[in-house]
């Protein structure tokens, strides 16, 4: 008896996830079935992990404009508010203006309509690419769009407003 091991060869075939996991003496028929009708049903849900950042920055995009609107129809006509306080350690007055506070939380809606803005541009970016071959200037024209307003423009020029 011979007791040599067989070199099985190369072959010209492709090497499957079955026949891999075959050969570690665990076969696998894929991935497991979901069990119970919960199982089921918030199994299509999973991906809100995924796009929380980009709803909390829609939702709180849209709060600030809300929050807005408020405070300027609130002190629509009445004099300036008093919020003022002492800085601890200073002395100093600290005075907050109407305008500052909107001006505060406008920037901060800004930011974060920002958030989804970007998520959806390389999104856009990964489309394009796997429509067909592009040139790397395509890649330059997609990142510059989602750093400011003139690489928007020339996005929008490069697509032709499609």
């Amino acid at each position: 008896m011979c007791s040599e091991k067989q070199d099985p060869g190369v072959t010209g075939k492709a090497v499957d996830a079955d026949s891999i996991s075959s050969t570690r003496g665990n076969p696998q028929s894929g991935p497991p079935a979901p069990r119970s009708l919960r199982e089921r049903i918030s199994r299509p849900f999973r991906g809100i992990r995924y796009y929380g950042w980009e709803i909390l920055g829609v939702v709180v995009s849209g709060a600030s404009i809300v929050a807005i609107a408020l405070l300027v129809n609130h002190f629509d006509g009445k004099p300036r508010p008093p919020w003022e306080t002492k800085v601890y350690g200073t002395g100093r007055t600290f005075t907050l203006t109407l305008n500052s506070l909107l001006s505060i939380i406008s920037t901060l809606g800004s930011t974060c309509a920002m958030i989804p803005v970007t998520k959806g541009l390389g999104q856009l970016k990964y489309l394009w690419f796997l429509d067909k071959d592009r040139t790397l200037s395509d890649l330059d024209t997609f990142d510059s769009a989602s750093r400011g307003k003139l690489g928007s423009a020339q996005l929008l020029w490069k697509l032709r407003f499609k």
